[in-house]
């Protein structure tokens, strides 16, 4: 969630007036006003389209506070780096045309509650998710038609997702570490593979898992 503080250090590295991500956003200049002085609690959309607005600006939101974007990379690291991309994933596929995330090489069972709920807030709010899992896994927490099986043989612990411009790749050893990539053709040339497997994938037929995101 941003504050209040991170919205107007924002507009003043980049001199913006609220008018100014007023027409960048969509908002209203007085919704805008009373969201900086803490009148109004913005949602998660208009968070979504106010992160959006100062990002394709060159700006990037950090920890309670802001900075220019320095390149097209952005890394997470530590134990809270998986709950950090998923509010990436939301963030930027809420206000995204591209509504899928591909997930390759996924592992639900692995998955702890604030992992899983956070998946769900991106369900609930138009994410769609495709995963690539391995061969004969049965912990299937969503709907069948969302998986496919890849070969074991070509099954790797290294899990991808694919979402909006951007590619991320999570490497956990010796520790977590997620590599987030913002470029067009990365994000295309992945979106291509992975959907070119997905065609020539089986699904599978049924589920072991007792919990499922709906």
């Amino acid at each position: 969630m941003i504050i209040a503080d991170q919205i107007r250090a924002a507009r003043g590295l980049l001199g913006w007036s609220q008018s100014e991500l007023s027409k960048q956003t969509g908002l209203s200049t007085p919704a805008i006003g009373n969201i900086e002085i803490e009148k109004h609690k913005p949602t998660l959309e208009t968070q979504a389209k106010i992160i959006r607005a100062f990002e394709e600006a060159g700006v990037e939101f950090i920890d309670e506070g802001v900075r220019r974007k320095k390149d097209k990379i952005t890394v997470f690291e530590g134990e809270d780096a998986f709950l950090k991309l998923l509010d990436d994933i939301y963030y930027t596929v809420l206000d995204h045309p591209y509504k899928n995330i591909l997930v390759m090489c996924a592992d639900e069972k692995k998955s702890p509650a604030e992992v899983i709920e956070k998946v769900r807030l991106i369900r609930r709010n138009g994410g769609k998710f495709k995963f690539l899992i391995e061969d004969q896994e049965t912990y299937i927490m969503g709907p069948l038609n969302e998986y496919r099986y890849l070969p074991a043989k070509y099954f790797i612990n290294q899990v991808t997702f694919i979402y909006g411009n951007k590619t991320a790749f999570i490497t956990d050893t010796p520790q977590l570490i997620i590599t987030v990539i913002k470029d067009d053709q990365l994000q295309k040339s992945q979106k291509n593979f992975f959907e070119f497997m997905w065609s020539n994938l089986k699904a599978p037929t049924w589920s072991s898992a007792e919990e499922k995101y709906e």
